[in-house]
């Protein structure tokens, strides 16, 4: 199994913070239906105020790196992609390999 978890953060000076979050976490939850090889998807928005914190995380799981390449090229992917670029200025990505 592999595990890709990535936090994002909301441009500092967003109009709609709230509202950019919330289409994110959307958008990003639609993909579960939309990809194969995407075993599981969570979506969290932060709720503590604090200077290390992220707005949002994402957590998902694939069965192998090949199946999170299929999801990181594939065409729904991407269009989730360009919104979330349009309201965040970075991310922070980790992909790690466990067995069950």
């Amino acid at each position: 199994m592999l595990t890709h978890v990535v936090m994002f953060h909301i441009k500092e000076n967003h109009p709609n913070k709230k509202l950019a979050l919330d289409e994110c976490k959307q958008k990003l939850e639609s993909l579960k239906e939309k990809i194969d090889g995407l075993i599981n998807i969570t979506v969290g928005l932060n709720s503590i105020e604090s200077p290390r914190a992220a707005d949002m995380v994402l957590i998902c799981t694939f069965k192998n790196k090949n199946d999170l390449e299929i999801y990181r090229d594939h065409p729904e992917h991407l269009k989730v992609v360009d919104i979330i670029k349009s309201h965040c200025d970075r991310s922070t990505v980790v992909d790690y390999i466990h067995h069950q």
